[in-house]
């Protein structure tokens, strides 16, 4: 893991610890890419360890939503999660 994915992913993961802390039920995060283009298929560079960090705090993925952003030249994914029920 590169320095830059592995600082998001710990950015993240504290995020949603603050969020559950404060009793929050809904969580929403975004990712931006780390790519300098838009490469069609495959892994969205580093999303994938964000959720795992994200759900080792008691959350849930519920929804994601993926956009190439022309402007800035990477894509920006918006993740929705709830609080995880135990059953």
């Amino acid at each position: 893991m590169g320095l830059m994915t592995k600082s998001k992913t710990l950015a993240i993961a504290a995020d949603a610890r603050k969020a559950f802390e404060k009793g929050r039920t809904v969580f929403l995060a975004r990712y931006w890419d780390e790519v300098v283009a838009f490469q069609g298929t495959g892994e969205i560079a580093g999303a994938s360890m964000a959720i795992e960090a994200v759900e080792a705090e008691g959350w849930e993925l519920k929804d994601i939503a993926y956009s190439w952003v022309e402007k800035k030249k990477r894509g920006l994914t918006v993740m929705v999660f709830r609080r995880k029920v135990k059953k």
